[in-house]
């Protein structure tokens, strides 16, 4: 794992190639993703999130290591009157030795033999050709999680609760603190508390 990649010098640097639209991506996806604190009321406006990965290049760097992608779940209206949304609890998926591959390889095993690498940062960072770009563990054998590269908040897009992590521990946190978040924030109701 290369630590310099985790370093403010290595943000700017990805900010000095990178288009407006994307610098105001990444930088609102951090503001996001960091206000969303650990414990009640807690309000720090200096708090970063550690071991979160903010860069593709980064997840490319973890190949040998594991990732852990905390995923909220969509929200929906139960009631247009009532204003209450319901939720399902936020999860975490591991991957060990992630890659990046062209192509489903749930659909398609054989696509684990298309594996991106830094050299194809150009083609994974372009919205028109990342559609079929999907992280997964090279391992085929152990339980297959398989995530669209457009859906795990690594790339500038809709913005969302979605973050990487290469820490457990630090995975578990977040997806504590956005789940109390999502239900307190969002007046969300558990979908048991709907049936009754």
């Amino acid at each position: 794992m290369n630590l310099d990649l985790y370093k403010s010098e290595f943000r700017n640097f990805k900010y000095l190639k990178s288009s407006a639209e994307d610098i105001a991506y990444y930088k609102r996806k951090a503001s996001e993703v960091n206000r969303i604190q650990l414990g009640s009321g807690a309000n720090d406006p200096t708090f970063v999130w550690p071991c979160r990965l903010e860069f593709i290049e980064q997840l490319l760097d973890l190949r040998d290591n594991s990732i852990y992608i905390v995923q909220p779940c969509a929200y929906f209206d139960t009631d247009v009157t009532t204003k209450l949304y319901g939720y399902d609890e936020v999860r975490v998926y591991t991957i060990h030795n992630p890659l990046i591959v062209h192509g489903n390889p749930l659909l398609h095993p054989e696509k684990l033999r298309n594996i991106l690498t830094e050299n194809d940062i150009q083609d994974i960072l372009s919205f028109e050709k990342n559609y079929n770009f999907f992280v997964c563990p090279l391992d085929k054998d152990i339980e297959q999680v398989v995530i669209r590269i457009r859906d795990i908040g690594l790339l500038p897009s809709t913005l969302s609760h979605v973050s990487v992590f290469y820490n457990k521990e630090w995975a578990d946190k977040y997806q504590k603190a956005v789940t109390d978040y999502l239900r307190k924030g969002k007046d969300a109701v558990s979908a048991i508390t709907r049936l009754f």
